[in-house]
Formats: structure tokens, sequence, C-alpha cells
């Protein structure tokens, strides 16, 4: 996060709350588990094999891949299934063959490679990391890249509105269903939470969304937008279906309309919020520094309080609910 609005504020890594300290010299986690946001997973992580602090380079390359080019190292055309995503990460299946990669310097490059190998022991380690020549700024061309930044913004504006539509989904379906003022006990197992919140988008059930439901909802939540800022969100969020489907605009131009699959949508939510937790292993316990708001999508939760006779779990949580700090805590 910036630690202020200023241009030249400084950057703090935070989110530490699933984070390992490796005290020991080739130590490594065992059991930990596949823990954090799954897209971002190194494949030692998918093979549930022990790991050490390559699969945090790992992490980063999938990150700095995305900064210098403004789509997902193992999804590049936005149209990839879950698991085609997953098989990609774990053979190591990365494309630097895209126009996009063309304006990127082989220093950077040469980087991102290096932090992408499927390999652990190939991979760069933090000391070569911070030795890098890109990371010197040696011989590291000035010029911005005016395409990678709106690329970036659009798929930041449309996962911000896609994210509101869930929470209000949710929110509007507890409500029906006499939840409690908490979030707890008012929808059950059978309730779809990437459905709930894709229908406040897709309110005609056409089966997907296009500009004038992106453009609406956006709107609806406040945010300021233009046309072209609407394309562009389809465009980095599908592009083989904005190019399958360009139209005439009224100044005799291309205009490009593509739509939005459900199952986009559901994977761009998944991508970006999703966190996975093992079963038994606790998600926050009473004093931790939590500002998070989790919504439960798949399996059970148990909110228990310690007492003198042993745990008494207070409720029990499943998809639908949701819960924060202080709606456990009081």
């Amino acid at each position: 996060v910036m630690e202020s609005e200023a241009t030249d504020s400084a950057v703090k890594l935070i989110d530490f709350g699933t984070a390992i300290a490796l005290e020991e010299e080739h130590e490594m986690v065992t059991g930990g588990g596949r823990i954090g946001t799954w897209s971002y997973w190194a494949p030692e992580q998918l093979n549930q094999q022990p790991y050490d602090f390559a699969v945090d380079l790992w992490s980063l390359g999938v990150l700095l891949y995305i900064l210098l080019v403004g789509f997902h190292p193992f999804d590049p055309e936005g149209e990839a299934t879950e698991q085609q995503i997953l098989s990609n990460m774990k053979a190591g299946n990365v494309a630097y063959d895209t126009e996009e990669w063309s304006s990127v310097s082989e220093q950077a490059k040469s980087l991102v490679q290096s932090l992408l190998q499927p390999e652990p022991s190939k991979r760069c380690t933090a000391a070569e990391l911070i030795s890098h020549p890109w990371v010197l700024g040696r011989d590291v061309p000035g010029k911005p890249m005016p395409a990678i930044q709106e690329r970036l913004r659009a798929f930041t504006q449309a996962r911000n509105a896609f994210y509101g539509t869930l929470l209000m989904g949710i929110l509007v379906q507890q409500i029906a269903a006499g939840a409690d003022p908490e979030g707890m006990g008012g929808v059950g197992n059978e309730f779809d939470v990437w459905r709930q919140g894709w229908r406040l988008f897709d309110r005609d059930n056409k089966g997907h969304i296009d500009a004038s439901d992106m453009r609406r909802v956006c709107i609806e939540m406040g945010y300021k937008v233009t046309q072209k800022d609407v394309e562009n969100m389809l465009l980095v969020l599908s592009p083989t279906a904005a190019i399958a489907t360009e139209t005439e605009s009224d100044d005799g131009g291309k205009r490009r309309g593509g739509i939005v699959s459900f199952e986009r949508y559901r994977r761009t939510m998944q991508a970006s919020f999703s966190r996975s937790f093992d079963k038994g292993q606790f998600i926050f316990k009473e004093g931790d520094a939590v500002e998070a708001f989790f919504v439960i999508v798949k399996g059970q939760c148990e909110v228990s309080v310690n007492r003198a006779d042993g745990a008494t779990v207070l409720a029990t949580l499943g998809p639908g609910d949701f819960f924060g700090e202080t709606a456990i805590v009081e």
C-alpha cells in the first residue's frame, strides 16, 4: 500500500497474517498447505511439497509480470479455465512473445524469467534480486508505458465493481433470508456467492455482461467512468471476446463491444480476492489485528471462544455468511 497520497509516497508491504518465519538455514515449511491467493502460488505449493523462501520470489515474479504488461502470466488472453491456469502454473508455461512485451526492456524481462522458474533451486534468490541490473536501475529505459498503465487501471476499476456487486448481493440475500446483523446463519449451504453478485450485473439474465451493464453498475456504485473506460474494462477482462464483437461506432470507426461471461467474472473474483484455509486452521484469533472482511464461498467456519471449561462454538458459518473482527469479538 502507499503510505500517503503523495506522488513520492513510500510503499509498504502488508498482510502477513499467514506468513511463517524460517529461522534456520535450509529450513523448509512442511504441511503448510496452499495458503493465500491461488493465482500467485508457486509450483511446489500447488503440488503440496515442502517449500521455503523461493515461493515468495515466485509470487513476486507473477506480480512483476502483471505490472509490466498488464495481465496474468498464466492467462494472457483472459479466457483460460481455472484448471488450465493451474496447469500452466505447474509447468511454468509463460509467454514472453506477446505485443505488450515488445516495449519492456531486456533487463526487466530477464528478471521476470529468473523469478518464474518452476524449479525452486533455479529460481532467482533474494540476494540475486537486489543486485540485478534492472533493480539497480542500470541502463533502464525512463519512458513510461501508457498502454500498460491503462490496462492496469481498467482492470482495477472492473475488479472493484465486481467486488462491490458481490458484497451488495450477499447483503441483499442475507436481509431477505432473515440473517442477524452480523451476517450469521441467514443463507445456508445452497447459496452461490458468485452468482448472487453476478445477478446485479446481468439483470436481464442474458448470460453475459456487456458495456451497458458495466457502465450502469459503475455509476450505481459512484464510479465516474467514460465510455472508453468501460470498453477498456471489457477488453482487459476478456480480450478475445472483445475483438470478436467489434461494431461500427457513430463516427464510422470500430468500437469494441466485448462481453464478459459468468465464468470469467468468477475467475477474476477468485484470482483477486480468494484465500484458502486448511481444515483446523485459524483465520484469526482474538487480539489479532484484522482489517479484512471475510465472505465464505465454500466449506464451513466455526466461531469459538475459549472458556474455563474449554472451547465453546458460538456459531457455524457457511457459504454466503460473512464476518470481521468486530462481529466476533463483541
